[in-house]
C-alpha cells in the first residue's frame, strides 16, 4: 500500500496584552490610569498527516486472436524420359534452374558390355506460399487502483491472496 500524505493547515490563536499609558490629563479620572487592550493574533501552520493510502493490483487475462502468417511449401514433379542410347561412363546427376535431372544406367550384356543411358527422371521443383489464420493466446494486463481510507488495513503490497496471477 502506499500511504498518501496530505498539508492539513492547522489555525492558532494567540492573545496579546499591551498597555497603553499616556498623559493623566488625556484620561477619565473614573476610570483605570492603565488600559489594557487585549488582542488576538491569528498563526497558520502546516502539518502532515496520513489522509489514507491506495492499493494497485494487476490482473492477467488470455486474449485471443487471429494472426496471420506466410506457410511455405514445395511440391515435386516426376517426369520420366527414355533414352536408350549408349554412353561411356555413368553421368552426374545435374541441376537446370529449377530442374535436377538424374541420369538411370544399365549394363547390357553384347559381345562386349557397353553402358546405355535408359532414361533420365526429372524432378521439378515449384514454391508456394499461402496465408492462413492462426490463433494464438496472448496475455493483457491491466491495472486496478483503489483508494484506502486512513486506518483500513493493508493486506500488503500484492493485495489480498489471488489478485495477482503472476503471468499465469
Amino acid at each position: 500500500m502506499a500511504s498518501t500524505e496530505g498539508d492539513i493547515p492547522t489555525a492558532r490563536a494567540q492573545l496579546v496584552g499591551r498597555e497603553l499609558t499616556g498623559d493623566p490629563a488625556t484620561f477619565d479620572r473614573t476610570a483605570s490610569d492603565v488600559i489594557t487592550i487585549a488582542e488576538e493574533r491569528a498563526s497558520v501552520t502546516v502539518e502532515r498527516r496520513e489522509a489514507g493510502g491506495v492499493r494497485v493490483r494487476v490482473t492477467t487475462e488470455p486474449v485471443e486472436e487471429q494472426l496471420s502468417v506466410d506457410l511455405g511449401s514445395e511440391t515435386v514433379e516426376v517426369t520420366r524420359h527414355p533414352k536408350g542410347h549408349e554412353i561411356d561412363a555413368v553421368p552426374e546427376p545435374r541441376e537446370e534452374g529449377d530442374l535436377l535431372i538424374v541420369p538411370v544406367v544399365e549394363e547390357r550384356a553384347v559381345v562386349v558390355t557397353k553402358l546405355f543411358l535408359t532414361e533420365e527422371i526429372h524432378i521439378r521443383r515449384s514454391r508456394t506460399t499461402e496465408t492462413v489464420a492462426v490463433p494464438v493466446t496472448l496475455r493483457r494486463q491491466h491495472a486496478v487502483v483503489e483508494q484506502l481510507d486512513p486506518g483500513q488495513p493493508d493486506a500488503g503490497p500484492l493485495g489480498r491472496a489471488g489478485d495477482l496471477d503472476h503471468g499465469r
